[in-house]
């Protein structure tokens, strides 16, 4: 039986992909192909609005608290905005697993509301809303009993939706502290509420009073330890106090470099605490700071001569002091010893902030100076480095050249279903990990919408048709036309990969094969995953194989189709959008290959420009190039670890967090390939880009990962910056030489390359 099961799922599928598929040598769709394409997504649409995930009530804030009173059940709002990328991830992610769904269903009234409507924005005030996403919770009668500040990943989400139905969350717990109760465990979990709220100056107050009736000689305990150096910021605090004079006794019973990290940031932001700012205007406490200096420097804190070199050339920046600035610039260049990154930020902040010829010319002549000491170096990240001295001394000298021309185009098009109260078309830009809504127009009443755009930036941007039905465009010179089927007054919006045909020049027709493209592989594993998983007779771990198998072809495939559509349009600006898709090594020779035509067909293209500086850090990453080292604190604070650590064996580097649901996912995996692999040479490093460390603890506790763990100071940036990787999870194999043999691996395919470097 479950043969003939999967027989029938198997050719299910293959039926399915053979109905839509489009093979790598077809240049165009031709008209028929597209309606029957069409009409086959209509179809899955109506099936998907009953997919399981969380049911989101369709109505206004009074509607949705009419229903909760008729119903008597809690409220549950997600406040998002469309530029948010958390907000989309958790939406995407986790709102969409079928256990978030099965639980919030039941107990919920669920609501979501953009907070950059007129509604969302007057109810965001009312409700304290600043930062985004906010989950809040409310009783029947609209107070807030609970709130999470964030992207909670699905263990955490349902927790705190349970604390809400229970009626123990934010509201409950500020009634208890207020009562008196200052119980250690209820105390631990209101630090957790608070911290998920976002409240950490409140946090930090509470846990200051707190330790004012607790026994100092507690404090070397890791539960107090931790509550005090998460929360403790205020160097002059007495418990901070307390731990300096008595520091010999916390490295002991903690570790030197734990310890002493902690008392570094408490006296470094003590430095920053002399510049006030009032009604735009700024003043500096001169004497305080130099008073700060003294107690400092008397003090055997170690790196405080870094601290009060950082913290002057601040203040000088600040005051608009150029000339010390670029002083002690010059003064500490000469010492030696100075981040390459410092350095540079040096140059960028000068760019931005001071206009005058002589110490712009200055500050280039540092970091041109700083480009050639790196010159004869033969290491990829200096090779790096030297062009990113080089390419900030140009900006400065010559800001003439990177003033960027402006355009104005047209964008318009037609939506055939109206949705009223939200009947508006975004153009939406990427801006680093963060979406900014460029410009926008409402759409009329027969459906038609149109605005004129000022480009200042040609490049890729995103067209957002009722806040959910989007598709990327290209915006340089040229007018852009693109229909939306729109929502119209559906209950539900049902989000699921759609493609609109964008019109409108040359670099448009590269958009519009990535968009067709695009939908047909995120199509393609979801309707793999539905016919699997709809599969009863096959087990979860045949399910979960079949669906990593198939869905790896899926990719395969997605990608050369990418591969050649971006040969075919070598010649486009646009085509660097084709060209970042391509992160597999084995699209290198072509990538470089139209990177470097494009090169030269466009000269001043900031897109190509910022492409190639991509491409060049990718480099230090092909396979067979060493691994980039980094050196990080484990879990324990008594060592630390990096690859060079782990030198004459395989190992297998799994970049993570404790808030990524995927990353959560995979440990298993991870957790397998271990006890496969282990006993015959490969070790394993978990590198968290956690910002909150507690978190990073408590998953710890909880995932329970037999190998080595360590912690990515300033949420991992300096470890994605060396590694190229802005998803998580992303999981590296190095060979027993140092060198990188595999990127981006999971599941079987990681298993299969341990497999090969075992034998």
């Amino acid at each position: 039986m479950m043969k003939s099961t999967f027989l029938i799922a198997f050719f299910s599928i293959m039926v399915f992909l053979g109905g839509v598929r489009v093979d790598a040598q077809t240049i165009r769709l031709n008209t028929a192909d597209l309606k029957a394409i069409k009409a086959q997504m209509e179809t899955s649409d109506k099936q998907a609005a009953v997919d399981a995930g969380i049911r989101f009530f369709n109505g206004t804030w009074k509607e949705a608290l009419a229903e909760a009173k008729k119903s008597g059940k809690t409220i549950f709002m997600d406040c998002y905005t469309d530029w948010c990328v958390p907000c989309k991830r958790l939406s995407k992610e986790v709102f969409t697993l079928k256990e978030v769904g099965d639980y919030f269903n039941e107990h919920f009234v669920n609501v979501k509301m953009d907070m950059g409507t007129g509604e969302g924005k007057t109810m965001g005030k009312q409700w304290g809303v600043n930062a985004f996403p906010t989950l809040l919770f409310f009783n029947t009668e609209g107070d807030v009993i609970h709130r999470i500040v964030g992207a909670p990943d699905l263990k955490i989400l349902l927790a705190e939706g349970k604390r809400a139905v229970e009626r123990k969350g934010y509201a409950w717990m500020n009634e208890q502290y207020a009562s008196g109760n200052r119980e250690l465990a209820f105390i631990q979990s209101y630090m957790e509420v608070l911290s998920l709220a976002s409240e950490s100056r409140k946090a930090e107050n509470i846990c200051v009073d707190y330790f004012k009736t607790l026994d100092k000689n507690k404090l070397t305990e890791r539960e107090y330890w931790d509550f005090f150096r998460k929360y403790i910021k205020d160097v002059d605090d007495e418990t901070a106090v307390y731990v300096y004079k008595h520091r010999a006794d916390f490295i002991a019973a903690l570790g030197e470099k734990e310890v002493n990290k902690k008392i570094y940031s408490l006296y470094n932001s003590g430095a920053y605490r002399y510049w006030k700012e009032k009604e735009g205007q700024g003043t500096f406490d001169e004497k305080g700071f130099e008073k700060y200096v003294k107690r400092l420097m008397k003090s055997d804190v170690g790196g405080k001569e870094n601290i009060v070199e950082d913290a002057r050339m601040f203040y000088a920046e600040k005051q608009g002091d150029w000339a010390s600035f670029i002083k002690m610039a010059t003064e500490r260049l000469d010492k030696g010893g100075m981040s390459d990154f410092i350095v540079y930020n040096w140059g960028v902040r000068l760019n931005v902030e001071c206009q005058d010829p002589v110490f712009r010319e200055a500050i280039a002549a540092l970091t041109e100076r700083r480009a050639k000491e790196l010159s004869t170096s033969t290491e990829p990240s200096d090779i790096q480095m030297m062009k990113s001295f080089e390419s900030i001394a140009d900006r400065i000298r010559h800001p003439e050249k990177y003033k960027k021309q402006s355009s104005v185009v047209t964008i318009s098009g037609k939506v055939n279903a109206l949705r009223p109260g939200e009947n508006v078309v975004q153009v939406v830009k990427q801006e680093g990990h963060s979406k900014q809504v460029i410009d926008s127009c409402t759409i009329q009443s027969d459906g038609t919408y149109e605005m004129k755009v000022t480009v200042k930036n040609p490049g890729l941007y995103e067209l957002d048709c009722q806040r959910g039905q989007k598709t990327a465009i290209w915006l340089g010179d040229e007018d852009v036309s693109v229909d939306f089927p729109g929502f119209g007054t559906s209950k539900f919006k049902v989000m699921r990969p759609a493609y609109y045909a964008v019109k409108g020049g040359t670099n448009n027709e590269v958009l519009d094969v990535l968009n067709w493209e695009s939908m047909r592989f995120m199509r393609m594993v979801g309707d793999i995953g539905r016919v699997l998983y709809g599969c009863k007779d096959l087990s979860a771990e045949t399910q979960r194989e079949l669906n990593e198998t198939l869905g790896n072809a899926c990719r395969a495939e997605y990608f050369d189709c990418i591969s050649h559509w971006a040969d075919i349009y070598a010649d486009r600006e646009s085509v660097v959008v084709l060209l970042s898709q391509l992160q597999d090594d084995k699209y290198n020779a072509v990538v470089e290959r139209i990177a470097k035509k494009l090169t030269e067909a466009y000269p001043n293209s900031e897109a190509v420009r910022n492409f190639n500086i991509t491409l060049e850090q990718k480099k230090r990453l092909y396979e067979g190039m060493p691994a980039p080292e980094f050196s990080l604190l484990t879990a324990d604070g008594k060592s630390k670890l990096g690859p060079s650590d782990f030198r004459g064996k395989v190992l297998v580097i799994d970049f993570w967090a404790s808030w990524c649901g995927p990353c959560r996912g995979e440990i298993p995996n991870v957790k397998k390939a271990y006890e496969t692999y282990h006993e015959k040479g490969v070790e394993f490093l978990s590198v968290s880009i956690d910002k909150d460390e507690v978190a990073w603890r408590k998953a710890l506790e909880d995932e329970q990962m037999p190998w080595c763990q360590v912690l990515a100071p300033q949420a991992g940036k300096e470890v994605k910056e060396l590694y190229q990787f802005s998803a998580i999870p992303f999981i590296v194999v190095i060979d027993r030489e140092g060198k990188i043999v595999g990127k981006n691996l999971r599941g079987q395919i990681l298993l299969n390359k341990l497999e090969e470097l075992t034998r």
